[in-house]
């Protein structure tokens, strides 16, 4: 199968006058990783959380550090429903049902 080529910021394929059949996972950037900046984030506040423990980071530090990872896995979950939705939009075109019947 080959790699799609649909720009959903103009919503049309590149191309084609039609969609392609193709591969979904091997049309995403190699750089979308929706969990990547949760996981940092998480990394981070446990670092800036057991600093604070020690007396060697300020409640300020740890407040900031517990909004990063709030703020990151925000963002995630949105990444994952637009995706979501993307995806139902693109089956929806093809004309394919979103549950698959």
């Amino acid at each position: 199968m080959q790699s799609c080529s649909f720009s959903f910021r103009s919503g049309k394929w590149s191309g084609n006058s039609g969609p392609p059949p193709c591969n979904w996972r091997a049309s995403r950037p190699h750089w979308f990783r929706p969990g990547r900046h949760s996981t940092a984030a998480r990394r981070n506040a446990d670092e800036v959380n057991e600093l604070y423990r020690q007396g060697l980071a300020t409640a300020l530090e740890l407040a900031d550090a517990t909004q990063q990872l709030f703020e990151a896995e925000v963002a995630e979950v949105t990444a994952r429903y637009r995706m979501a939705q993307a995806y139902l939009a693109v089956r929806e075109a093809r004309g394919i049902s979103p549950a698959g019947e």
